[in-house]
């Protein structure tokens, strides 16, 4: 599974690479220190060279110029989801708009099944909303044990959010951090 997951994975687009880095600062995954105006302009820049999932994130935001059109931007994810059999970041920006009504209907339940297919591609922001979705028993039952251990292995992935929530239940029980709200 392991090379087989680097080969579908690996960069098709020259902008995936800018995507991902702008991703991650955006968050503050993969231990960078959170950094959301670099994030936006590398995001931006890998839309600039036509990378779908930039170009749909932008719509999403209405970032770099981009009408901001989430119900486009839900269109785009799913196209790209599907093409790609997969792509773990469509798969979570499913998951965001699913939670939030934004551009489709509100839907705990399909935001779990997306946020549980991404995370189970490593995506270490995926696997916190999914302990966020046990801690409130969104979209699937509560269950403060299973949270507490997503939050864990998001933190140990190095997602600075799954970091804090670890850090508040350890210090007094399950109480999420989110930035996305």
């Amino acid at each position: 599974v392991g090379s087989e997951m680097c080969i579908r994975d690996r960069a098709e687009h020259a902008g995936q690479w800018l995507y991902e880095e702008g991703m991650a600062y955006n968050y503050g995954l993969n231990f960078k220190k959170r950094d959301v105006k670099r994030g936006r302009l590398m995001i931006e820049a890998s839309a600039s060279s036509g990378f779908p999932m930039a170009v749909a994130y932008c719509h999403y935001w209405g970032w770099n110029g981009m009408k901001k059109d989430r119900k486009r931007a839900v269109a785009m994810y799913v196209k790209i989801e599907q093409e790609t059999k997969g792509y773990h970041w469509a798969q979570f920006m499913l998951g965001v708009c699913f939670r939030h009504g934004d551009g489709t209907d509100q839907d705990y339940t399909k935001a779990f099944e997306w946020w549980t297919k991404s995370s189970e591609r490593e995506n270490s922001l995926a696997m916190c909303w999914i302990g966020i979705c046990y801690e409130k028993g969104q979209g699937c039952d509560q269950n403060q044990t299973k949270a507490v251990g997503l939050y864990e292995k998001s933190a140990n992935s190095g997602y600075c959010g799954a970091m804090f929530n670890c850090g508040v239940c350890y210090n007094s029980g399950p109480v999420s951090y989110t930035h996305l709200t």
